[in-house]
């Protein structure tokens, strides 16, 4: 009887250990895909494959200069509606859906054609990635209270790190490796089973939670904040290196405007 009871014991704490840091887990995975802010491992990683990638497809410098400017456009310009959705419609959903399109767009890229083809689902892919982002730590903070939310937000931080440091050497390591003949291809193709195993658990293991008074959802708000950030974030991406035109000119002057015309629709 005594060793069925320790057993039983030790089965219900392997069970409470998998439902507590289960969903930190899943969340992690999903965070080491996009990185820091939804792209610092993916910027690194692609960033070590432009050489392959402009002599596979062909791809001019523009095209090359997009397939990372591209990503961090519109991860920047969509990251707060990201969060914003998530209070309004449930934050492990919108996580969901965000690893979810992330895995797509990521199969797409692998799969590109040619460098405009490429350069599209690379738009999509940081799309992706901001509805993704913002979520994990508002999921974190609910999920885990005290120590436990201390311990969360480190191991959050830790793979943050091992993102930024590790992309460089993790893109390397997959191209050298030209697995199937696949090359550059393949930094794409790993994000699939990843995301495709995380998106199945946080099904499971990941609590759903939405902000309590989450309001209507202000989609001319959302716009207009869109709108202000790619006006200061395009200009910057890809302005200097076509010499700073005058429409990266006219971007920037925009910018405050609709910046404040998003405050003035927000304060109403």
């Amino acid at each position: 009887m005594t060793i069925m009871s320790q057993t039983a014991q030790a089965s219900v704490g392997t069970v409470s250990r998998v439902a507590k840091w289960g969903p930190l887990a899943v969340i992690l995975c999903g965070t080491f895909l996009c990185g820091t802010f939804a792209y610092v491992l993916d910027f690194f990683v692609v960033s070590v494959a432009l050489p392959d990638i402009q002599r596979s497809l062909p791809a001019g410098p523009d095209a090359i200069e997009w397939v990372v400017a591209g990503y961090g456009l519109t991860s920047a310009a969509f990251l707060v509606c990201g969060g914003r959705l998530g209070d309004h419609y449930g934050r492990r959903l919108m996580f969901r859906v965000g690893l979810g399109l992330f895995t797509i767009t990521s199969a797409l890229c692998a799969a590109a054609p040619d460098a405009g083809f490429l350069v599209a689902a690379r738009l999509a892919q940081g799309f992706a990635a901001a509805i993704m982002a913002p979520n994990v730590l508002s999921i974190l903070g609910t999920t885990y209270t005290g120590r436990d939310r201390v311990r969360a937000i480190s191991a959050y931080g830790m793979v943050m790190g091992v993102a930024a440091v590790g992309g460089q050497l993790l893109g390397g390591l997959l191209i050298d490796a030209n697995v199937a003949g696949l090359g550059w291809r393949t930094i794409f193709w790993v994000n699939v089973p990843v995301g495709v195993a995380a998106l199945v658990a946080a099904r499971r293991l990941v609590p759903a939670s939405r902000a309590e008074r989450a309001g209507r959802l202000d989609l001319a708000g959302a716009a207009l904040l869109t709108a202000a950030l790619v006006a200061v974030v395009l200009p910057l991406l890809d302005g200097r290196q076509q010499g700073w035109p005058a429409w990266s000119w006219a971007c920037l002057a925009a910018a405050p405007f609709l910046l404040a015309e998003f405050a003035g629709s927000a304060g109403t």
